[in-house]
C-alpha cells in the first residue's frame, strides 16, 4: 500500500490491501496481548510468593544460597566451612548456614596502610 496511488479506478484493490494490513495488525496485537498477559501472570505469582524475612538472622541458607548471598563461588563456601571459618548446621546430611554467621564473616575490615596507623 505504500507505493500505490489510490484512485477511483483501483479503490477496491486499495481497500483490500488496507483490510489485509488491518487483519495482520490485529493478529500481531493479539500476540502482544498474549505475551503481556503472560508477563502479568508471572508478576502476580512473584507478588503472591512468600517472601523471605530479610531481617531474620536465623534464616538458613543452602550452599548455593550462601554463595549468592556472599557474592562468592560455591567453592569458597565449601572452603570456609571446611576450615571452620563459618559455622554450619547439618539437616538431613546437608549443610545450612545462618544468615547472621554469613553477615559476620563477610564483613569487610578496612585496614589503614602502615604509614597512617
Amino acid at each position: 500500500m505504500d507505493d500505490i496511488k489510490v484512485t477511483h479506478n483501483n479503490l477496491p484493490e486499495a481497500v483490500g490491501v488496507i483490510y489485509q494490513e488491518l487483519v495482520n495488525t490485529k493478529k500481531e496485537l493479539e500476540g502482544v496481548k498474549s505475551l503481556f498477559d503472560q508477563v502479568v501472570k508471572r508478576l502476580d505469582s512473584y507478588a503472591t510468593a512468600p517472601r523471605l524475612n530479610e531481617e531474620d538472622p536465623d534464616q538458613l541458607f543452602t550452599i548455593e544460597e550462601a554463595a549468592e548471598f556472599c557474592r562468592v563461588k560455591r567453592n569458597a563456601i565449601h572452603v570456609w566451612k571446611r576450615s571452620g571459618k563459618i559455622p554450619y548446621i547439618k539437616i538431613g546430611g546437608r549443610p545450612y548456614f545462618k544468615k547472621a554467621d554469613l553477615l559476620t564473616y563477610n564483613k569487610v575490615d578496612i585496614k589503614k596502610p602502615k604509614g597512617l596507623r
